[in-house]
């Protein structure tokens, strides 16, 4: 999970949306699946402990230099246009851009990606990221994975290539919206 503001200080706090997202996937995990589930933060992650295992990575380039890292080794689809306020999600193919929408302080739009590939620290393992442009985005990525929403998702997935999933929802009066697919791309890992 992401380190959220003051990550780099002595006292760092977290982003609520992807502490929210981490706990939901690790219940369902754990409850659903019978996983055993350790929820770190992005910075104490140690590629001697934690690179062999599945990972489930939640939140962006913002704050998670796990994400970047991973961005770095497999040039995924997407990059996050980073604001004061906002963030967007563009697609690197063409530069469609996913727009983060706020009005007068309130996120009222909001995109995530989620995205299945192969570990790029272990090709036998497995990681799915889940990256919204904001917290509500965040949370709606983690409930799709761990609610009926994953079964749309793996109808979309062939068996051996990396793919993401873009979603998106509304916020209306402080309550999101179901999520949607709004793209989809199946794509390959940078050599």
């Amino acid at each position: 999970m992401s380190d959220g503001p003051g990550h780099a200080t002595t006292l760092p706090t977290l982003y609520e949306g992807d502490a929210e997202a981490a706990g939901t996937v690790a219940a369902y995990l754990r409850s659903v699946c019978g996983a055993r589930t350790r929820i770190i933060r992005a910075s104490t992650f140690s590629r001697v402990r934690d690179a062999h295992s599945d990972l489930v990575v939640i939140g962006g380039a913002r704050a998670n230099d796990l994400y970047k890292e991973i961005d770095r080794r497999v040039s995924m689809p997407y990059r996050f246009t980073l604001y004061r306020d906002r963030a967007d999600l563009v697609r690197l193919a063409d530069g469609r851009v996913f727009a983060q929408e706020v009005m007068h302080a309130k996120t009222v739009r909001d995109f995530a990606a989620i995205s299945f590939l192969p570990s790029p620290f272990d090709p036998d393992r497995r990681i799915v990221i889940l990256a919204g442009c904001g917290m509500q985005a965040t949370v709606a990525a983690a409930k799709m994975v761990t609610a009926d929403g994953i079964r749309k998702i793996a109808r979309l997935r062939p068996p051996v290539t990396p793919f993401s999933v873009v979603i998106e929802i509304e916020i209306i009066d402080g309550q999101a919206t179901k999520p949607h697919i709004t793209d989809v791309v199946h794509w390959s890992i940078r050599a």
